[in-house]
């Protein structure tokens, strides 16, 4: 078995025709899991208790946007009110079409395919079901297309920017299907985002040089980065309008442990409060050899913790989460301290 030094969560899962995953402690869920301190060069002994649990298979098949079997189509068994992509299982249809997932534990999930021809659109679909004791058989599943977006991206205030290396995509919501579709920009600041499914989502703009952050986002009337993008089926699409500045604020601080200077401890920083439209704002860094950290974020309000290990590698001790809100061109500093009860 592999093992992990640092602050990794260490997983370990069987998979087999009689025992369902079980991640450590002998737990069946990903999101029930505990972490396990793995100092470098260390060894830790780490027991499972394998139970026997029935499990199922699923097998079914895609049907394609033109009415015939669809292969070679990506299908994603996704565990519900869960965001971590290792607990999933996948497969691929085969030349007819069909596909099969076997050892599924019962549960609640959503299984999606997904096709891209390249050249060509994306399609996708998605299915909810709730797996008990007997195999669920014959599941189809139909691919078609999406709605299109057009947007375009200014700047506010001086500056100037490489639009051409933006690139703006989708993040899925909730119950939003798995891959978020995107879209390069121009260099006049156009876009274009085709094959959108039903469904809420998260604008996300990667590119921008550091000191630029993203001002506003609106479709029509709605304000994106606190509403999300709502697709409704039956829908035409619309236009994005994306605002970006260079008017970001710089926090810096310091963290200190056992009244010394914390080596290497993360720094988290998640708007306040916050919601899935926004958690691209979110921020984390280290500190460095003098306990000192900064960061350019977005106007807004947030809140800041600090988390560390200590020297020794032990248990996970937590800073009191600190309230801050900056506006743009900003400079503030904190001073957080990380307290030894708060050990986890």
């Amino acid at each position: 078995m592999n093992m992990f030094s640092g602050q990794d969560q260490f997983i370990r899962e069987f998979l087999g025709s009689e025992y369902a995953p079980v991640y450590f402690p002998g737990v069946p869920r990903l999101g029930q899991a505990q972490a396990v301190s793995v100092g470098a060069g260390a060894e830790v002994q780490v027991d499972f208790a394998m139970r026997p649990v029935k499990t199922v298979g699923i097998s079914g098949r895609v049907i394609g946007p033109d009415g015939t079997p669809a292969s070679d189509v990506s299908i994603n068994l996704e565990e519900a009110e869960t965001e971590d992509y290792s607990s999933q299982r996948y497969t691929f249809t085969d030349a007819k079409g069909n596909f099969s997932l076997k050892s599924i534990p019962p549960g609640s999930y959503a299984l999606v395919a997904h096709q891209r021809i390249q050249g060509k659109k994306a399609y996708s679909a998605r299915q909810k079901l709730e797996v008990g004791n007997d195999n669920i058989d014959s599941v189809t599943l139909a691919l078609g297309g999406g709605m299109s977006f057009s947007g375009r991206i200014t700047v506010a205030g001086p500056g100037l920017i490489r639009k051409d290396r933006i690139f703006i995509s989708l993040i899925s919501v909730g119950e939003g299907e798995l891959w978020g579709n995107g879209g390069d920009v121009k260099k006049d600041g156009t876009f274009e985002i085709t094959d959108v499914k039903q469904g809420s989502y998260a604008v996300s703009v990667r590119g921008p040089e550091e000191g630029w952050y993203t001002k506003s986002v609106r479709f029509g009337s709605d304000d994106v980065l606190a509403t999300g993008l709502q697709v409704e089926r039956g829908s035409s699409g619309g236009t994005l309008e994306i605002v970006v500045s260079t008017g970001t604020a710089l926090l810096e601080g310091s963290v200190t442990e056992d009244d010394k200077p914390a080596i290497g401890a993360r720094i988290r920083l998640h708007p306040d409060p916050q919601t899935p439209y926004n958690r691209t704002r979110s921020r984390t860094v280290s500190t460095d050899q003098n306990g000192h950290f900064s960061l350019q974020i977005a106007p807004g309000k947030y809140q800041v913790v600090a988390r560390s290990r200590g020297m020794s590698g032990g248990a996970v001790a937590s800073s009191d989460p600190r309230t801050i809100s900056v506006s743009e061109h900003d400079r503030k500093t904190i001073q957080l301290t990380i307290a030894p009860e708060g050990r986890e």
